[in-house]
């Protein structure tokens, strides 16, 4: 469980920076099944595209994804369609994700972090204002000191929160579920916690990395 993994006690830790999607609650399979959808129109090739890009490149915003895929099978028109599909996406899945329960341990983990004293943030591939939504909603505000999704990228956030609220990322844990996660936290020099579903490590295991720059 994760509320056992992370060391909110050690007075060396000083955040604790949460990746939502697969962290929080166990979105994935709602957003690959929005992928599905969305793509179903251009026909079963465009399908099976997005639907394996998205599996190989979790953590990454969904705007890109598509942008990817339409350039590489030629189906790109401009921003614009990029803009409309990501639209359609979010309208899609956000109500379901909302509905949600988090996973297990979150909450005990978010209240022990609170109680602890420390800072904690999410930092999401989800856009920005569709994230803020989804967290007010799902009565987890007031757990988070900021919650930061796209278009900025992850390494970025974790870098301006660092000089924000003045936190030391050697001594902040990231939990995340994507190589994309571990990447980012590998970038500054971060504690990496990966959920048990996280490519990073053996499949089936919650595990714990100290990353390395």
């Amino acid at each position: 469980m994760l509320s056992s993994l992370i060391p909110v006690r050690d007075s060396s830790i000083e955040a604790v920076f949460f990746d939502f999607d697969g962290v929080i609650v166990d979105s994935v399979p709602v957003k690959t099944d929005a992928f599905r959808t969305l793509f179903a129109p251009l026909g079963p090739r465009a399908t099976r595209f997005i639907l394996a890009y998205h599996k190989r490149n979790g953590g990454i915003d969904r705007h890109t994804k598509i942008r990817y895929v339409l350039k590489r099978l030629r189906l790109y028109r401009d921003e614009e369609q990029v803009r409309q599909l990501g639209a359609a996406f979010g309208e899609s899945v956000r109500e379901r994700i909302v509905a949600m329960d988090n996973r297990q341990g979150i909450d005990r983990l978010l209240e022990d972090i609170k109680r602890a004293g420390l800072k904690a943030f999410v930092v999401s591939g989800t856009p920005e204002e569709e994230l803020r939504d989804i967290i007010i909603r799902k009565g987890l505000a007031d757990f988070f000191n900021e919650v930061c999704g796209s278009p900025r990228r992850k390494r970025e956030i974790l870098e301006t929160l660092s000089m924000k609220f003045e936190i030391r990322l050697s001594r902040s844990v990231f939990i995340g579920d994507a190589p994309s996660d571990f990447a980012a936290a590998q970038a500054v020099g971060m504690y990496f916690v990966g959920v048990p579903t996280c490519p990073v490590h053996r499949a089936g295991e919650v595990s714990t990395r100290r990353t390395t720059r």
